[in-house]
């Protein structure tokens, strides 16, 4: 199970043009909150379960995102990108990830 002992430092950090404006730590995953400077919204969610023999964590988000603040769509894709333990450490990689992760949506 991941566990991020300064996943708070995140917070306030760009991704690209999104702003980290919340994380959240639940059993599961790690939730983080995107926000732009016009108000758009997207969470991206780091899960803490590895995958795989290579000890992979997946990060992902929803193709439709919460542009309005609707509900996301039944027929929404998941965007996903899987990520070694080395990368998820190191908070440079990780906001590059989640800039990649969320350029096109």
């Amino acid at each position: 199970m991941l566990k991020i002992t300064n996943y708070h430092k995140l917070f306030r950090k760009d991704a690209g043009f999104w702003r980290v404006g919340k994380i959240e730590e639940i059993d599961t995953a790690y939730l983080i909150y995107l926000m732009t400077d016009k108000g758009r919204k997207m969470q991206v969610n780091l899960e803490r379960t590895p995958v795989g023999n290579q000890q992979q964590y997946e990060l992902w988000c929803w193709g439709d995102s919460l542009r309005t603040g609707a509900a996301i769509a039944q027929t929404a894709v998941p965007v996903r990108i899987m990520m070694k333990l080395e990368e998820v450490k190191d908070m440079n990689i990780l906001l590059s990830s989640i800039k990649s992760l969320t350029t096109n949506i």
